[in-house]
């Protein structure tokens, strides 16, 4: 099932939804195409399915790291790390999230969905969080600050997928990281 979700990943990745193939992932994966179908009903709940686990490893990390002694500023600066690393390594799914699964309805009502919102419910912590201990303004709406941190992070990422732009540098994730946090700090 892993192996099929890491090739469908990458097929889905270049070719977007309708220009990859079931028999195209079954032929990357060295598998029958039927074996396929005993792991995922049709092409579309592979293409679901290929976020995986990662969205459940990341809030469960994330999880781990905040029942320590971190302020909220510093577990802001964390999650936002952490998210850019991800998007930085994890190209196929980055492209795929971005270009095929945020377009497409059936993602909103999926499990893979769920597992993107508790990421973005640990942010929303944190930063209601650090309004309530002083480190963030009160003077903004967290939603807005949300798609601040999600349009930042995507159009870094469509800059590389689209434009064939250099990967991100440390140094420039950390620019943008400071930047969205010197937006709210108090």
């Amino acid at each position: 099932r892993r192996a099929i979700m890491e090739v469908a990943s990458e097929v889905f990745g270049k070719k977007g939804y309708g220009g990859a193939t079931i028999s195209e992932i079954a032929g990357k994966a060295g598998i029958a195409e039927a074996s396929i179908y005993q792991y995922f009903r049709s092409k579309e709940q592979l293409l679901l399915s290929v976020l995986g686990d990662w969205f459940i490893d990341l809030a469960d990390e994330l999880e781990r790291v905040f029942s320590g002694e971190l302020n909220p500023c510093e577990q802001l600066r964390y999650l936002l790390r952490r998210w850019a690393l991800d998007f930085q390594i994890r190209e196929w799914e980055t492209r795929v999230l971005i270009l095929e699964l945020y377009r497409n309805p059936k993602f909103y009502e999926s499990q893979e969905y769920l597992n993107t919102r508790r990421f973005w419910k640990l942010i929303r912590r944190t930063v209601e969080a650090g309004r309530q201990s002083g480190h963030f303004r009160q003077d903004f709406r967290i939603s807005y600050y949300l798609h601040l941190v999600q349009g930042a992070f995507e159009h870094e990422a469509l800059g590389r997928m689209m434009l064939s732009r250099k990967h991100a540098t440390i140094a420039s994730s950390e620019q943008m990281i400071n930047l969205l946090l010197r937006a709210i700090k108090a």
